[in-house]
């Protein structure tokens, strides 16, 4: 039997449905991701390919629903402005002229929830408009790059959700954000595991660097690794593979059955690496020299190695996510 359309609904079966498109989301966000290994790198399987595509499906039903609600929202809005706006009209209320500074501050920052939304000055009380005005001017004052307070924020998008006729506006954009980044992102995992499948030719003393390593090249967030990082990553991975150094001075030993590079001298100095690896910072026609010390400290932040320092000497270890790469668990785990 085929589904009522959504113009036919009641708001009640809207409502019900909405809640059990969510309630399904749920389920197939706690389905962990079925694996195969084949060729040293992982392929989806039917049943994980059968989940991304229900959980594309849903979330599109999810922003259909959330949209007719919405719209009956805004037509029971406009019945009900109806008497205020005659009101208006025959000059028995005027807007509040405390809104002229919410309106500028609105323009100003253009917030994209409110992008396309009818201001009627009519929804909002004197009370009201004083109070929006009142945190704006708060909002202005504030030094660059201090947070506002959250119980003003709260109110503000309270009322500006009242005057653009959508008490839930901020709250409905941010819930149709993250339904198109998790679309986005199911999306992204099937074009992958689209591509071309190659075999594996290792020797020994090469390195493999895992793809999660280009996305947050692509998408870079806060603390994760530059391009220059990632050179220097690369650079000591092939030593450790190879138990050579390249860093000046700087030997391997082993501890516990455990590979360790030991750095003399290293404890509040440079750590450099041997002549003509690095790049000459002041030869313009150089590729570029990267800051070993800073670069290496990105690599520890993100559990690639660890750093000692003991005895006036700097003691690097292979770290977590280093030692899965190893053993092949290149894979989302790695990446968390």
């Amino acid at each position: 039997m085929e589904p009522k359309p959504l113009e036919e609904l009641s708001d009640r079966e809207v409502a019900q449905r909405l809640s059990g498109a969510e309630r399904t989301l749920k389920e197939l966000d706690a389905i962990p991701a079925a694996e195969v290994v084949q060729t040293g790198r992982s392929e989806v399987t039917l049943e994980a390919m059968s989940t991304s595509i229900a959980a594309i499906t849903e979330a599109q039903t999810e922003l259909s629903l959330r949209s007719e609600q919405k719209r009956r929202s805004e037509f029971r809005e406009m019945l009900d402005a109806l008497p205020r706006h005659r009101a208006m009209e025959r000059g028995r209320r005027k807007p509040h002229p405390a809104l002229g500074a919410p309106l500028s501050w609105l323009q100003g920052t253009t917030p994209p929830e409110v992008a396309g939304s009818n201001l009627d000055p009519s929804r909002l009380t004197h009370q009201e408009g004083e109070e929006l005005a009142g945190i704006v001017k708060r909002f202005r004052e504030l030094p660059e790059g201090t947070e506002k307070d959250p119980a003003d924020v709260a109110r503000y998008e309270e009322l500006v959700g009242q005057w653009a006729g959508d008490l839930n506006l901020f709250q409905n954009y941010r819930r149709k954000k993250e339904v198109e980044a998790r679309m986005a992102k199911i999306r992204e995992e099937q074009r992958v595991d689209a591509l071309p499948k190659r075999p594996i030719y290792a020797e020994q003393g090469s390195v493999t660097l895992p793809r999660f390593l280009f996305d947050w090249l692509q998408s870079p967030k806060d603390g994760s690794m530059t391009v220059a990082d990632l050179g220097v990553l690369t650079a000591f991975l092939f030593m450790f593979e190879n138990q050579v150094s390249l860093i000046t001075g700087a030997t391997f030993e082993e501890e516990d059955g455990e590979t360790v590079l030991v750095v003399p001298g290293a404890i509040g100095g440079d750590v450099r690496f041997q002549r003509g690896a690095n790049g000459d910072a002041l030869d313009s026609s150089d590729s570029g020299h990267v800051r070993v010390r800073v670069a290496l400290s990105a690599c520890v932040r993100n559990k690639w190695f660890t750093a000692e320092q003991a005895g006036g000497q700097l003691r690097i270890k292979l770290g977590e996510r280093a030692r899965k790469v190893r053993e092949g668990k290149e894979g989302a785990k790695a990446a968390a």
